[in-house]
């Protein structure tokens, strides 16, 4: 994506304060998609192949 991770951990919890819920959800070491996030997908996927 060409951004650290730094700058990209912050833009995601700034969408998700924006949004007002949780995107992802920590799993250990690791992320998923909660099911909100899950749904923010689909209409960004969808979006996209609009454009």
């Amino acid at each position: 994506m060409g951004i650290s991770q730094p700058t990209l951990s912050y833009a995601v919890k700034k969408l998700e304060e924006e949004l007002g819920v949780p995107l992802f959800e920590s799993e250990g070491r690791n992320i998923r998609l909660t099911v909100y996030g899950k749904v923010f997908k689909e209409y960004g996927e969808a979006g996209v192949q609009q454009i």
